[in-house]
């Protein structure tokens, strides 16, 4: 099964690249603003946001549990959801720049960087894990993994990978919803509040 997943997972990887843009989440650098007031020059600065979390109330113990465990998975698989958007906007921003020729020649270079870098680390991901990867690439890219491999390879190529998914009881084309994943968006923008990719909302 950590085969199979780690084949699929490659290939997410892989296949993400190519897929539709994903907005970049920079930050706008402000100048230091500054007033004049009498003889006193006062500088204005904006402190770095700090989130306030309310700690988390559960029914049972055994709740706890199941939620304590789905965010350690999530954990494991937050590097590669993010890397996978990373790419994402790498890409994109490339290969508008290339000529067909060398469209070809870099994404068989990509390919292979993501091949050495991703091969064996996602082999290690046991199955939730890996589920969780699915549907955590398709928050982040907007676009199902079938999706995505239909448009890259073709279709028949994609119907071969989701039936192989599907017998390892995977689903190439689950589609993200944050009302039915509550406590996986939930932990999601609690990662990216705490690793520094939430933008503060300054309302």
């Amino acid at each position: 099964m950590k085969n199979v997943l780690g084949k699929i997972g490659l290939l997410m990887m892989m296949a993400m690249c190519f897929a539709k843009s994903l907005q970049a989440q920079d930050l706008e650098k402000k100048k230091l603003q500054y007033y004049i007031s009498g003889k006193d020059t006062f500088y204005i600065y904006t402190l770095r946001t700090v989130w306030c979390i309310d700690k988390k109330q559960f029914a049972t113990d055994l709740d706890r549990y199941k939620y304590n465990q789905l965010k350690y998975n999530i954990k494991i698989v937050f590097p590669y959801v993010k890397e996978a958007g990373r790419i994402v906007n790498e890409v994109n921003a490339k290969l508008p720049t290339l000529t067909n020729k060398e469209r070809r020649k870099f994404i068989k270079q990509k390919e292979e960087e993501l091949r050495v870098r991703f091969e064996e680390p996602l082999k290690k991901l046991y199955d939730t894990q890996g589920k969780l990867l699915i549907l955590l690439i398709n928050r982040e890219t907007g676009n199902s993994v079938y999706k995505v491999l239909k448009e890259l390879k073709n279709p028949v190529k994609a119907a071969m990978y989701e039936t192989t998914a599907i017998v390892n009881g995977l689903n190439l084309n689950e589609k993200w919803d944050a009302k039915k994943y509550k406590s996986e968006e939930e932990i999601m923008e609690d990662f990216e509040m705490m690793y520094g990719y939430a933008i503060p909302n300054s309302n």
